[in-house]
């Protein structure tokens, strides 16, 4: 609040003091002879500038520190939780009603957005769920068919794991929200995960002829299974949806004296240097999504968004025919159970 703004907003009551002074100078030089009365009339004058000054400057100093509070407030975004205005002036009160009719108003938009997300997340929920079922016929017509055809079995086959798929990203999607409701967290054993999720993706690599390697993935980690299953599932699909012809994924873990480390590397097409930074993006899509026209630019956002609700850090390093490493960081056991004993 400076000193400008408050002698706008007080300019009339400044005029008419100015006013009332001149008024009675004017009187005054009138009513005696001006040769007696000028050093009195200037005396008097400096008196009342000077009363008027005083009284100025102490309005001001309350007016400033009404208004300062407010203001800090609005800088920090803390004005929902807090009445900012504290003062008893009619001005100060209009505020504070104004702070609580939007505050209301607010949290009422609020409550009425999450009744709309929840209800579109519960139908979402049941959808997926009913899905399943003739997902489940369409799986059964194709083991008949593939008697038959090989080849259209295998187009049957693609087709149903990719809907399998996209049905459990939509699952995922509504569910990323509330995400820290639904967390479990256990010690987890990468190589007997690795190997569930490979198992149950099986038809993927099969179909896209890619090669898996497995290294050393004999360690233990902390973190939630249902979540991490899925966003192995969600690097697998993306290597084997940009990967080359019999390419192949290598899977490894490692570890230093502070950090365990899981990495899935591919050698497929690779990430243009200018996508690297927006790859975690919602929606984007890149140079290779262009291409193929069936990326949704939701894989890599998901799996970034929930390694970091799961407390784990994620990195990418690519190169354009060469390959993607995505590398998943968790914290040693170790270091967690310390931390955890000593709170």
């Amino acid at each position: 609040m400076s000193i400008m703004k408050f002698i706008k907003q007080h300019l009339y009551r400044l005029l008419f003091d100015g006013l009332i002074l001149s008024l009675m100078d004017s009187v005054l030089a009138t009513s005696v002879p001006l040769s007696q009365s000028l050093k009195d009339i200037m005396y008097l004058n400096l008196v009342i500038m000077f009363t008027i000054l005083m009284r100025e400057t102490i309005l001001f100093r309350r007016w400033k520190n009404s208004y300062d509070q407010l203001h800090h407030q609005l800088q920090e975004n803390d004005v929902h939780n807090n009445v900012p205005i504290l003062g008893q002036s009619v001005e100060e009160d209009l505020i504070r009603k104004i702070h609580r009719y939007h505050v209301a108003k607010s949290d009422l938009k609020v409550l009425e957005i999450k009744d709309k997300m929840d209800e579109i997340n519960d139908y979402i929920t049941k959808w997926t769920h009913e899905i399943k079922m003739p997902i489940t016929v369409l799986e059964l017509i194709a083991c008949e068919v593939e008697n038959f055809s090989t080849d259209k079995a295998k187009e049957l086959r693609i087709e149903i794991d990719r809907l399998r798929y996209l049905v459990g990203q939509v699952l995922h999607i509504s569910r990323a929200n509330s995400l820290s409701e639904d967390l479990s967290y256990q010690e987890v054993h990468l190589d007997t995960l690795i190997k569930e999720v490979i198992k149950s993706n099986m038809n993927l690599f099969i179909h896209s002829n890619m090669e898996i390697r497995l290294g050393d993935l004999n360690h233990e980690v902390l973190t939630d299974t249902k979540w991490l299953t899925y966003i192995c599932e969600q690097l697998f699909n993306n290597a084997c949806k940009y990967g080359k012809e019999n390419g192949w994924i290598e899977i490894n873990s490692f570890k230093n004296e502070e950090k365990i480390y899981l990495s899935i590397r591919d050698n497929g097409l690779g990430i243009p240097i200018q996508d690297i930074e927006r790859v975690w993006d919602k929606g984007f899509t890149g140079e290779n999504g262009r291409k193929g026209n069936r990326s949704t630019g939701m894989g890599l956002y998901l799996v970034h968004k929930i390694a970091n609700q799961l407390g784990h850090e994620v990195s990418i390093e690519s190169e354009v025919h060469k390959g993607t490493c995505i590398t998943i960081e968790f914290s040693q056991l170790v270091d967690l159970h310390v931390t955890k004993m000593s709170l």
